[in-house]
């Protein structure tokens, strides 16, 4: 998710800087192909140690992970769809429909099962709210607005129910463990995403509703840049990556906005939130080819 959304901050950029554009194509294709490598594992994994992948699955909080799986590729489809020619709504469809089932089969799991504050993590906002915005999204990008309003305000109910429970129990509980804290940082995404997706199906209109969409995201990033020594305080693995996406989707939403409101300030800050989310998803990327050379990467 972080390289395909830094992918789509490239191409962003590119529009006012053409140079870049073609770098956002690599970075896509390159996410797109990881995908397949991942997934690819996920089911030798099932075929190989289904209790292991069963207990994920059932697991309170590695199951947002599970549900991230369809969301991840829908996040590249806008971007890979002229590529795809005609077999891009068929792919579309397959992914929507897989997106609503995990995730409908998570959230009849909360209400019915009563999970215990401890499991409760931003990472719901993996499947459940951004998912359904990249749904959204890759709508838009293949011309089916009235789906993409769909699940666009299925996406938002979804941010405003799961995001109460969320910092209630961040608030109220007991402290995340180190281990699971850089899962904070997806607060940001449920926002920026939905100001991308928003103005995609609008017309590329930067109204109120954007805008404020826009206010909050940069709020929280503040809020988390305050306790940056808190959430780091896990040795480096891949909880690290948690921090990519809502850094490349934060780039993308500020481009989207300079591009929509043509003002020369609204350019430079988007500029200078790029060169900030390309530092630090190059700073984890080159972390996690080290930490993978030791074999240090995975937790024991």
């Amino acid at each position: 998710m972080g390289l395909g959304g830094l992918g789509q901050a490239w191409s962003a950029a590119g529009r006012t800087y053409p140079l870049l554009a073609p770098f956002g194509e690599l970075l896509v294709v390159f996410a797109a192909m990881l995908w397949v490598l991942l997934a690819a594992s996920y089911i030798v994994k099932w075929a190989s140690a289904p209790a292991v992948a069963r207990a994920e699955w059932m697991h309170p909080v590695q199951c947002a992970f599970v549900a991230g799986i369809p969301a991840s590729l829908l996040l590249l489809l806008p971007a890979l769809a002229p590529r795809l020619g005609m077999t891009g709504f068929p792919l579309f469809l397959l992914l929507a429909c897989c997106q609503v089932v995990v995730t409908a089969a998570i959230f009849a799991r909360w209400i019915s099962g009563r999970p215990e504050p401890a499991t409760v993590t931003p990472a719901w906002h993996l499947g459940a709210v951004a998912g359904h915005f990249f749904v959204a999204g890759a709508a838009a990008a293949l011309g089916h607005k009235l789906t993409g309003w769909c699940f666009f305000g299925t996406g938002m109910a979804m941010w405003i129910i799961i995001d109460s429970v969320v910092l209630h129990r961040l608030a109220t509980h007991e402290t995340l463990a180190p281990l699971l804290r850089p899962l904070i940082a997806n607060e940001i995404t449920p926002p920026a995403v939905a100001l991308i997706v928003y103005i995609g199906l609008g017309g590329g209109e930067a109204d109120a509703i954007a805008l404020g969409l826009f206010g909050w995201a940069l709020f929280l990033a503040v809020a988390l840049v305050i306790i940056w020594r808190w959430l780091c305080e896990a040795p480096f693995g891949p909880g690290y990556w948690a921090y990519t996406l809502p850094a490349a989707v934060l780039s993308v939403a500020a481009w989207q906005i300079a591009h929509a409101t043509a003002t020369e300030p609204a350019r430079y800050f988007a500029l200078a939130l790029f060169v900030a989310a390309n530092a630090l998803i190059g700073f984890i990327a080159v972390r996690t080819v080290a930490a993978l050379a030791q074999g240090r990467f995975v937790p024991r």
